[in-house]
This record gives structure tokens, C-alpha cells and sequence, in this order.
């Protein structure tokens, strides 16, 4: 029988919430704001902010309670909720995100015995691709190059410096820096190799991965250890520092 009385927001944010999900095969995420699609051909979780959300529900609805802007958003808010569902306040659903690096389609994790990969999927709540699949049979002479001229052989802690280094270059590529709740200072004297290993860091990441804090907006004082006495010879040195 018709109904008598126009559908809810409710009920077409379901509507349009399950539409989503049979579309994608995959139920939507929301984080932040936005809502997440997951895209079967690169295997990532795509951003869907709510505003364009709302465009969707405007063009796609056309009943008694869905005539205004408002509406729009209204009903759009109501699928980021659902999307939402059984997720904390403060939480955020890719929290579970297993380490890895996603690149080409495939995911690439330590397993205890070697690295693994699979086909990227859902439950790799990866969001981004670095632009350069890891293969440790690739010769990286510049980037050792660079290392090697950083850290020289001559400085008594040469290789803990260095795999700190890469040790903190690794977390933050599989996603596990944030979780550690530790940052990394870089210091030496001028053209010692801190902003080219900086940009070979960002080049990991695309730019909306990628931002900037003054350490002047923290609530905490920041108290950098002494500064390293300056080699003896020629070549420049920098430091490390785990914090």
C-alpha cells in the first residue's frame, strides 16, 4: 500500500547508505569528517568529503522532505553517522590498520620470517600507495651515499645512527610512527644532508600526507639535547635524536 506520510531523513540516509555499500561491495567508513569508499581497482580507501555527499543526495532524491540545502546535508550527516557506528568519539575506524606498505596494488608486511605480500583488500585499511614497491634486491647507491656522508664512519655511534635513521624512515611509512607517540630531531652543522634526507622522506608521501608543525604550538617545551662537537675533518656530521 502507498504510504500517506513522506519518508524520513532517516530512512533515505539508509537508503542511500545501503546503495553505497552494494555499489562498492564494501560498507563506507567515516573519519574525520569525511566518508571513506573503498576502490576495488587500486585497493585504497578513498576520501568522499560530505559536502559532495550532499550534492549526491540532492540530485539523487527527489521526495517532499528533501527539497532544500539543508536537507541535503542533513541526510548526508546521517549516512557519515551510521558510517560511524560502533567507532569512539575520539577513535577513528582505521586505528586497527595492520603495519605495511601499500604499493601497486599490493600490500607488503613482515610476517616474522621475510616479507609478505598480498593483494591489497578492505581489511588493509590502507588509505595511500607509496609511488615505489619495496625490493631489497634494488641497489640504492645514493641513498647510501647520502647516509654514509651523514653519519661517517668515523663517528663512534656511525651505525646506531643510522639504523635509527631508517628505523623511524620505516615506522613512518608502514604507519606506525603516529602510534609510537615519538618524534625525531634531526640536527647538524649546515649542508649535512638534513633536507635532502627530509625530501627523500616526503617523496614517500603524497602532498595531503604530508604537513608541517611549528614546534612553537605545542603545549610542551621543547628541550633539544646538547649539540654534537663539530668533526675534525672535513666532512660534515648529523645526529639523530629519538624523542
Amino acid at each position: 500500500m502507498p504510504r500517506d506520510e513522506p519518508r524520513s531523513h532517516n530512512e533515505m540516509a539508509n537508503q542511500v547508505y545501503d546503495e553505497i555499500a552494494k555499489i562498492d561491495k564494501q560498507s563506507p567508513l567515516a573519519d574525520s569528517g569525511a566518508l571513506y569508499r573503498f576502490e576495488r581497482r587500486s585497493g585504497l580507501w578513498l576520501r568522499y568529503e560530505v559536502d559532495a555527499l550532499a550534492r549526491h543526495v540532492g540530485s539523487s532524491i527527489d521526495e517532499p522532505n528533501c527539497k532544500r540545502v539543508p536537507d541535503y546535508r542533513g541526510i548526508a550527516q546521517l549516512v557519515y553517522s551510521r558510517a560511524r557506528d560502533g567507532i569512539a568519539h575520539d577513535g577513528s575506524p582505521f586505528d586497527a590498520a595492520p603495519p605495511g606498505i601499500a604499493a601497486n596494488g599490493m600490500f607488503f608486511r613482515l610476517n616474522g620470517v621475510g616479507v609478505e605480500r598480498l593483494t591489497l583488500a578492505p581489511e588493509h585499511l590502507a588509505r595511500f600507495a607509496v609511488p615505489v614497491a619495496p625490493n631489497d634486491q634494488h641497489a640504492t647507491p645514493l641513498f647510501d651515499g647520502l647516509v654514509a656522508a651523514s653519519f661517517p664512519a668515523t663517528d663512534p655511534d656511525h651505525e646506531e645512527q643510522r639504523a635509527l635513521l631508517q628505523m623511524h624512515f620505516g615506522s613512518c611509512v608502514i604507519g606506525a610512527a603516529a602510534r609510537m607517540q615519538k618524534a625525531m630531531l634531526w640536527r647538524g652543522v649546515e649542508r649535512s644532508g638534513k633536507s635532502t634526507l627530509q625530501e627523500v622522506m616526503r617523496s614517500m608521501f603524497e602532498p595531503q600526507n604530508v604537513a608541517a608543525i611549528p614546534p612553537t604550538s605545542g603545549s610542551t617545551s621543547i628541550t633539544a639535547p646538547r649539540s654534537p662537537e663539530r668533526s675534525s675533518t672535513p666532512t660534515a656530521r648529523s645526529t639523530t635524536s629519538g624523542r
